[in-house]
């Protein structure tokens, strides 16, 4: 439904722009904090959803389906964390293999650091796999 469509849109064109650009500076507080913001947008994206949801429901312009539809699109700390996860990386990964041991041991410390509801987005031995 249109409901779910733009809801999409909406979490997978804001903030991950933000987050990676934020990693210029190598402050992992600053990626923190972006992180956090963006767990707190998902949330309130979701809540809107089902909000709208429920009132076209009511209207008679969303069937039920559609409607369980839209609740079960919510994304959840796991599927967020995989998608911070991926433009981090995707920015990160060449940076990484083209620092020396230090840049490397910096940048892996930087990133061990951040999470997402509680789950830590990088553990050390996924580095081992950028080399």
């Amino acid at each position: 439904p249109r409901v779910r469509r733009q809801r999409q849109m909406c979490i997978r064109d804001r903030g991950s722009a933000d987050i990676t650009a934020a990693l210029d500076t190598a402050d992992a507080d600053a990626v923190q904090e972006m992180i956090d913001e963006r767990v707190r947008q998902l949330e309130r994206a979701d809540e809107e959803a089902a909000a709208q949801a429920s009132r076209m429901m009511e209207a008679g312009t969303l069937t039920r389906e559609e409607y369980d539809s839209v609740l079960d699109s919510a994304r959840d700390a796991k599927e967020l964390r995989t998608a911070i996860r991926s433009a981090i990386t995707k920015e990160m990964k060449p940076r990484y293999q083209a620092a020396d041991t230090a840049g490397r041991q910096e940048i892996a410390e930087m990133l061990c650091r951040l999470k997402v509801d509680g789950l830590t987005v990088y553990e050390a031995d996924d580095f081992k796999k950028w080399e």
